[in-house]
């Protein structure tokens, strides 16, 4: 049976935190989401733009009820709750039901330093502390709660111990604020202290607390104990980063599907791709397109960030007799070379990703000509020092086409260099299909 998670939390209209962020963060582990909304918030990127909406305390409990009363609650985190009767009802609401471990992200201010509470916040989080599993404010927020100065790790492990003594059963202080150990979080239980390591990842950090906290949630849900849902948070909130959406005047959001969207779509293009190689493996005429390097075929899957991320073949299609033959599979990151000009691509064009070399020679040149298809072309002795071929051949031959984006590019090679036609296209089904009607038309 699918597990549960609910978020009780506030609604951010830009995507960025609160409800959105949470929702996206419960699917990214395959769990379904359910959501209360406690606060409408009116803010985008840059912050808070006008006065929030609190909703009805009364309301606030039904939401909570008709969804336990339904669904099988394996977890619950609860975000920005507003006001004291607001967590006053999550508390009482919560009390008479089951509904799993419940992490509590004590969201006090944004990350632009606006004020989200209506009350003084210990007034609005004192109601909810004795119901956390976990509690994970960032280091402002662990200051308030405890009253401690924090630089360190060991001034962050004496304000979650005072925190404890408040009703929370464990206490995450989140590092990022931290003058020495940035990247570190420290885990602090009734009986012991973990400090979980990070990795600096550079990115928006908009909804970076809400996807701790929620994927804390989540592990939990998942039957994952404490110290590894806490680190398995972590490394998705780092994903998220990575994977963060550079968008508004403001700090963008971060993208807590970003991971698995990327999985998705290099599994799609693999299979394109494999497709695609067979297409070409069978086509009794394509042999006659290949160089002497050999072909390979990349496909820049949209999201793409490196070369890491475009799939191509681990080896190459080479002519066997007079077949066409691939060595390798397709894989992330199985190209280099072609690989380059695949990101380029699609960083150029968005709806374009995909490209493979074939042979040069002026009779293949006519043919694309007689088809149709657009053809541009760069000189590698124009190369700036210090650029990669590809990439800088790309947008180079780009920049002269009478097209907006060519069918086909070229070179006529260097010292040392082999000349060399690429064909260009949206996806690995076109690609291949323009090089098998080129080998067709060959004479």
């Amino acid at each position: 049976m699918t597990k549960c998670v609910i978020t009780i939390a506030g609604s951010d209209p830009s995507g960025g935190a609160g409800i959105q962020n949470d929702l996206k963060t419960i699917a990214a582990h395959g769990l379904h989401g359910a959501s209360c909304i406690t606060v409408l918030t009116v803010q985008n990127t840059g912050g808070l733009t006008a006065p929030s909406h609190f909703v009805d305390p009364l309301v606030v409990g039904n939401q909570i009820r008709a969804v336990a009363q339904d669904l099988h609650l394996d977890a619950t985190k609860i975000g920005l709750l507003g006001n004291s009767a607001i967590a006053e009802s999550v508390a009482s609401t919560l009390s008479s039901l089951k509904h799993g471990p419940t992490v509590i992200d004590p969201v006090i201010r944004t990350g632009t330093g606006h004020d989200l509470l209506a009350d003084e916040p210990l007034d609005v989080l004192k109601p909810v502390l004795g119901l956390a599993d976990v509690l994970t404010p960032n280091v402002p927020e662990a200051e308030y709660l405890s009253g401690i100065s924090i630089d360190g790790v060991a001034d962050a492990e004496e304000a979650a111990r005072k925190i404890i003594e408040m009703g929370p059963d464990s206490v995450v202080v989140t590092g990022g604020h931290l003058k020495d150990d940035p990247l570190d979080d420290i885990l602090v239980t009734r009986e012991s202290t973990k400090v979980i390591g990070g990795n600096e990842v550079p990115g928006p950090t908009h909804g970076t607390g809400c996807t701790f906290s929620t994927s804390i949630a989540c592990n939990l849900a998942l039957g994952w104990g404490l110290e590894e849902s806490v680190a398995r948070a972590k490394r998705m909130t780092e994903s998220a980063i990575a994977n963060g959406t550079r968008i508004g005047s403001g700090n963008g959001p971060v993208n807590p599907l970003g991971s698995a969207l990327k999985e998705s779509a290099a599994l799609e293009a693999i299979e394109q791709v494999a497709v695609a190689v067979a297409l070409l493996e069978q086509s009794p005429e394509f042999s006659q397109l290949l160089p002497q390097v050999g072909t390979n075929l990349a496909m820049a899957p949209a999201g793409a960030d490196d070369i890491t991320d475009v799939v191509g073949l681990s080896g190459r299609i080479v002519r066997v007799g007079n077949s066409a033959r691939a060595s390798g599979c397709p894989m992330r990151g199985g190209s280099s070379h072609m690989a380059r000009m695949a990101l380029a691509l699609r960083k150029r064009t968005e709806i374009m990703g995909c490209c493979m070399n074939i042979r040069f020679d002026r009779s293949i040149l006519d043919v694309c000509g007689i088809l149709g298809l657009a053809i541009s072309k760069f000189d590698r002795d124009d190369e700036p020092a210090g650029k990669d071929t590809m990439s800088w051949g790309l947008i180079s031959a780009m920049g002269t086409a009478p097209h907006d984006t060519p069918d086909v590019i070229y070179d006529e090679g260097s010292p040392g260099k082999e000349a060399m036609i690429r064909v260009l296209g949206r996806d690995p089904g076109d690609v291949s299909g323009k090089a098998i009607r080129i080998a067709r038309s060959l004479k």
